[in-house]
């Protein structure tokens, strides 16, 4: 799907809806190449889990906003495939009017 920011891939809505949403939810394109798993790391990572690890932290982040803040900032712990260190990434949820995206927040990719 195409957005103002750019091009955003559908989470699956059994995924979704168990992670909490009940409606759509997209991740950015960059977003989503972020949290490929490299294939030495398959065994260990997948990336259904880290799509999982970021939909939870969006969720519970969404539960504590104020009503109306959009978008709602969060961090997730991300492995870097590169360095094999965990790195910090700050994230935005927020709605157009018919899905929530989930992106980097402005100049933080």
């Amino acid at each position: 799907m195409e957005d103002t920011r750019g091009t955003f891939d559908l989470v699956s809505e059994p995924m979704a809806r168990q992670a909490g949403f009940f409606g759509a939810v997209a991740l950015s394109r960059e977003l989503s190449d972020r949290l490929e798993v490299p294939e030495e790391w398959q065994e260990v990572h997948s990336w259904d889990a880290r799509v999982w690890e970021t939909l939870v932290a969006a969720r519970n982040a969404m539960k504590g906003a104020p009503a109306g803040q959009d978008p709602v900032p969060f961090l997730l712990a991300v492995p870097d495939s590169q360095t094999g260190r965990t790195e910090i990434i700050r994230l935005g949820l927020s709605f157009d009017g018919r899905t929530m995206l989930i992106d980097f927040l402005e100049g933080e990719n």
